[in-house]
């Protein structure tokens, strides 16, 4: 599951035009996404190919237009304090993560925000290309289901940005 976190406090589950709860597809194109923007990666050949026929047939900058989605979406639940360590390793008690890691990925957590208005562009530019149907299919992209989280993500921004939020960050669980 996939939520939009608001500068207003709220928290808003991406539902997909069909219904179905995003979140799945839209963790494993991010992630994938990632490593296809590392140049030089040839162990990830099929990946770095998809990537240049993205922004060969859109004659946009694909890395450029996921760059903000990438840094700005976190896996967990990371609603702690920096001092709450101890209280962490109660919820996680099979985490071996040392405090000072503890105390950075909180602190990762807590500066992950975009503008709600880039976002909205960027979302736009990647849905409009997905429609367009001329991407290869692979395990990390389904036109069907990787469109749908999408387009659930869009509307979950518009609805934000429609209660006045400013600024946004997305939790995958």
């Amino acid at each position: 599951m996939a939520f939009v976190e608001t500068d207003l406090g709220e928290v808003v589950r991406i539902i997909r035009p069909d219904g179905l709860t995003g979140g799945k597809a839209l963790l494993s194109f991010l992630t994938t996404s990632a490593v296809g923007c590392h140049k030089g990666d040839s162990a990830e050949e099929d990946i770095v190919s998809w990537v240049k026929d993205f922004n060969e047939n859109s004659k946009i900058d694909f890395c450029r237009t996921v760059e903000r989605l990438n840094r700005l979406y976190y896996s967990g639940n990371w609603d702690y304090q920096a001092d709450e360590y101890e209280f962490f390793l109660q919820r996680s008690p099979s985490s071996e993560m040392s405090e000072l890691d503890f105390q950075r990925a909180v602190k990762e957590v807590r500066e992950m925000w975009a503008d709600i208005h880039d976002l909205i562009n960027d979302v736009r530019v990647l849905v409009s290309e997905f429609r367009k149907g001329y991407l290869k299919e692979t395990d990390w992209y389904v036109e069907e289901d990787t469109t749908g989280d999408f387009e659930g993500l869009l509307n979950t921004l518009i609805l934000a940005k429609e209660r006045n939020a400013k600024e946004v960050r997305i939790r995958i669980e």
